[in-house]
């Protein structure tokens, strides 16, 4: 099955959907698939044509091209996207949706072709304020709209109701770690921020949830794992609570050393003030770390509280800090709490579970096309 696969930025942009998709690809390639992707550029230094094992990737200049209002390159764009259609000739179109680039799948659409299915992978509330914007022409253009969290699905559906019956939730995946996970120490007490520094993933309220926990555990470290352009404003926070010597800041970790940054964790917070699943909190999860994470979005469905962790109201430093607090002084509930969530990763979100349900949904959705195609 030939699958055209349009992703705003793929690797070597790093980050969780970029490592997901590609991990997925590969697997799907395995079963007999010929997957193609259509992404945009991210200020990489990479060619227009590339391949990554084995997948051929073009990126054009799509975002760029709308986020300027350029029209010259818009119509190039939307000319070289129909091209491409017609020449691979997909027998199924999958949209990751992440921003705007779905503007050129509607501008290029045809009656012949194939399913669309369009998989939600972020908040769309402020997407979605208009009947006619973009997120909803394109939700009721898909022939199936998968969601990556029930909440995820639920924004999706309460922006073109009309889509419930065409479509279900298929939770993201993970390969489980070949490095196996260390048993949890809390001597000192580490704790882990881990994702890209902006302003959503609230990781503001750790470092003034930190100073709080600093005063019980006078020990206790925090480590800011990862880079953006809320990194200087977080240092000059974490200065001006007089714990720059308590605060690490790693900048940008390669995915293959995630699960060693991990295991130098005794808790992982997760403080966003938004999150459509939460990759971060299955990455803990694998790796046997409890988490304690905004009560937000899809991050509940992951997080179980009481389970595998806490979940604690977003913007709230002073919870973070109790639930923090409540687990330092019980490590053994930390340590059941971190069991707990790799043996749930293990078994509901693992990256066979995510394949082979999409492999399933392309499978039945290319039958119904053929065969209607044969009816007609």
């Amino acid at each position: 099955m030939r699958l055209l696969f349009l992703q705003e930025t793929f690797w070597p942009s790093v980050g969780g959907i970029q490592v997901l998709s590609k991990r997925a690809l590969v697997l799907l390639r395995q079963r007999g698939y010929e997957p193609t992707v259509i992404s945009t550029f991210a200020g990489e230094d990479v060619p227009e044509r590339d391949e990554v094992e084995g997948i051929p990737v073009y990126r054009l200049p799509l975002r760029q091209a709308l986020e300027n209002r350029d029209l010259e390159s818009i119509i190039r764009c939307r000319k070289e996207l129909a091209r491409l259609k017609n020449e691979l000739r997909p027998d199924m179109i999958q949209l990751n949706f992440s921003g705007p680039s779905g503007y050129f799948l509607l501008a290029t659409a045809q009656h012949a072709d194939p399913p669309l299915v369009m998989a939600v992978r972020h908040p769309l509330d402020r997407m979605t304020e208009k009947a006619d914007s973009l997120v909803s022409r394109l939700l009721r253009a898909s022939t199936w709209v998968t969601g990556n969290s029930r909440s995820t699905l639920a924004e999706a559906i309460a922006a073109a109701p009309e889509i419930e019956p065409r479509s279900s939730v298929i939770f993201n995946g993970l390969k489980v770690p070949e490095q196996p996970p260390t048993r949890l120490s809390f001597d000192p007490p580490e704790l882990l921020c881990l994702g890209r520094l902006v302003y959503d993933k609230g990781f503001h309220v750790a470092v003034e949830a930190f100073a709080s926990v600093r005063r019980r555990f006078p020990e206790a470290r925090l480590t800011i794992a990862g880079d953006g352009p809320e990194r200087a404003a977080l240092e000059a926070q974490a200065e001006s609570l007089g714990l720059e010597s308590a605060v690490r800041f790693t900048g940008l970790v390669d995915p293959k050393d995630v699960p060693g940054v991990l295991n130098q964790a005794s808790l992982v917070l997760m403080p966003s003030r938004e999150e459509s699943f939460g990759l971060v909190a299955l990455e803990a999860g694998l790796m046997g770390r409890p988490v304690i994470a905004s009560d937000v979005g899809g991050l509940p469905e992951v997080v179980r509280h009481g389970v595998t962790g806490c979940t604690v109201p977003r913007d709230e430093p002073e919870s973070l800090a109790g639930a923090a607090i409540r687990l330092l002084d019980n490590p053994a509930q930390a340590r059941a709490y971190g069991e707990a969530a790799r043996q749930r990763g293990r078994n509901m979100f693992s990256i066979e579970r995510y394949v082979n349900r999409y492999d399933a949904l392309y499978r039945r959705l290319a039958g119904q096309a053929g065969h209607r195609r044969k009816a007609g």
